[in-house]
């Protein structure tokens, strides 16, 4: 066990940040355990056996009958991952969704990448869960009886079916192709379901030598977008992916101690959110001026495409990144790689999530309100909305 353990130690490039990880895991799985033994000793395994054999049972019909209760159909919706961090040319991405007679079937039809945005086929079974749950069962503790109605599909060899030698990398496929189910299913549900969200989780990274100690730093963020809207509720602004679990966004104060960057504006980003009866949540403009030398690198795999509205709403503009805006040297990008100098600045903009209905339907003191609080801008209240006087 301690050559495994040093063998990943010595083969990362952030070995205290990897190790912590690793063994805030290990504990908690030694923890589950220790706690799953003092009840097998308590009550017995064949009671205990009985017991789960009873809550996988109840929680399969559960879900059964909550997908007969759903739309019955079959639905196919495609978008666009940006690049495979090699070649400059997008993947096209496809899934077919059935729901019928108590059975969920999420089929996915996409080429195998050169770069390393290829998905082991169990992360790629996880996005059919999170959706499956989320659809029937979401008040309800998850367990194998909850996903059973459940079959996942990719061919092996393609994009969402990796085998080796084909590269992989962290979660960035899976965020686009999670809202691309909700995307197909929303053809035949566009009553139960929100329209997309900003649709990224965009990242950056900086790696050098702190200013203060001159000892390396490897740091990350991933920043918030705007969620996308439903029948009858704007969406949440600048909130981190679904497929982060909500959880929250690095502070300022940590990210600037702990690296070379200092953050000058971080705000909402007006006019980001789709228009629509009900908005789309905002995403946030937030920009990076560096006080030492490194390296920059921004990972966002959806630029190209927009986030997708229901209902009439407006798509909002998709994720941007500016290098050195304002400057000669000025360059949008998405995933990119490059070496910074003190005084240069880099503008991330999330996206905003989708709006649902048409705008002119919007409640006028609602969009009052968003052009007073920086979420709409005077311009498109009166041109969109239709609101003459909007403050």
């Amino acid at each position: 066990m301690h050559a495994i353990h040093e063998l990943i130690r010595f083969n990362s490039r952030m070995p205290e940040l990897v190790l912590g990880d690793l063994h805030a895991q290990v504990s908690c799985l030694r923890t589950g355990e220790r706690r799953l033994v003092e009840i097998v000793q308590k009550f017995g395994k064949p009671t205990v056996d009985a017991a789960v054999a009873v809550v996988r049972a109840q929680s399969e019909a559960h879900t059964r009958e909550a997908l007969l209760a759903l739309p019955q159909g079959t639905w196919t919706a495609e978008d666009l991952l940006d690049d495979d961090g090699i070649t400059d040319e997008p993947i096209p991405m496809r899934v077919t969704v059935t729901n019928r007679d108590g059975e969920f079937v999420v089929a996915f039809d996409a080429p195998a990448a050169r770069g390393p945005v290829n998905m082991p086929f169990g992360a790629t079974i996880a996005l059919g869960k999170v959706v499956l749950k989320n659809l029937t069962s979401r008040d309800q503790p998850g367990n194998e009886g909850t996903t059973a109605p459940l079959r996942v599909l990719a061919e092996p060899g393609t994009l969402f079916h990796a085998v080796y030698p084909a590269p992989t990398f962290t979660l960035w496929t899976g965020i686009v192709a999670l809202e691309l189910i909700y995307k197909a299913l929303a053809q035949g549900m566009p009553d139960l379901l929100a329209a997309s969200s900003g649709g990224d989780v965009p990242g950056f990274m900086m790696v050098g030598a702190h200013p203060d100690t001159g000892e390396f730093f490897a740091i990350s963020n991933n920043d918030p977008v705007g969620w996308g809207a439903s029948p009858d509720h704007d969406g949440l602004d600048a909130t981190i992916h679904i497929s982060e679990s909500t959880v929250r966004n690095t502070p300022l104060e940590v990210l600037e101690a702990r690296s070379g960057m200092r953050f000058e504006q971080m705000e909402i980003r007006t006019d980001s959110g789709g228009a629509g009866r009900f908005r789309g949540g905002a995403g946030i403009d937030r920009v990076i001026r560096f006080v030492s030398p490194g390296e920059f690198l921004s990972v966002i795999k959806k630029t190209r495409s927009r986030p997708w509205a229901l209902a009439g709403g407006h798509e909002p503009e998709p994720n941007q990144v500016v290098l050195f805006p304002g400057t000669e040297r000025e360059q949008r990008v998405s995933t990119k790689r490059v070496a910074v100098e003190p005084g240069d600045r880099v503008l991330v903009r999330s996206a905003g999530g989708g709006g649902h209905g048409d705008p002119r339907d919007r409640d006028p003191d609602a969009v009052r309100r968003d052009v007073a609080e920086g979420y709409v801008s005077a311009a498109v209240a009166r041109e969109v909305h239709g609101v003459q006087e909007p403050g």
